[in-house]
């Protein structure tokens, strides 16, 4: 898992959508182990009590009990591991999302700004703009639209304050 971390490192925008599945594994990782241990100092512990006394006490049981006790940490070993490498292919796969995006991000830019004019992309905004000798329709009653709507009375009372704080600056002493 170590050495993966390297080639699956994430940015730092994605990092937030694996950090708990990471910590989650992990947590995994680490109770599976301490089980594994527990596991092996009571077999040792059932063997040295089975050499003390008879056959015939539940020791036959506790090995038994104790089997099945590793075969389910060997599967659940499995799981985690499976859970591991689905992990490692998720971060590949957002990181490999993410280099696209990026891409495509760059490529828009480019467009956007690129030197050169073709027909396609600078005809659009031309084609929809009057003639330079003719008049818009209807300038003046537009004009006093936008007169009427500067007016209001919130609009002065902000001129106002702009006014004020303009005056402010102008007389304000620095020392």
């Amino acid at each position: 898992l170590k050495r993966y971390r390297d080639t699956i490192e994430l940015p730092a925008g994605m990092k937030y959508l694996t950090v708990d599945a990471d910590r989650k594994l992990e947590a995994g990782q680490k109770n599976a182990k301490a089980l594994q241990i527990e596991l092996q100092k009571i077999g040792q512990a059932l063997q040295a009590s089975e050499r003390a006394c008879c056959h015939n006490t539940g020791a036959e049981n506790l090995r038994r009990t104790l089997a099945k006790c590793e075969d389910l940490m060997v599967k659940q070993d499995q799981t985690l591991e499976d859970l591991q490498k689905l992990m490692i292919m998720i971060k590949l796969d957002l990181k490999k999302k993410n280099a696209c995006i990026a891409e495509q991000y760059q490529t828009v830019r480019q467009l956007q700004a690129g030197p050169g004019c073709n027909k396609r992309r600078c005809a659009g905004n031309i084609e929809n703009q009057p003639p330079p000798g003719k008049k818009p329709f209807l300038t003046g009653l537009l004009r006093l639209a936008q007169q009427q709507r500067s007016n209001t009375p919130s609009n002065c009372i902000l001129r106002s304050r702009a006014r004020l704080q303009q005056t402010k600056a102008q007389y304000q002493v620095n020392y």
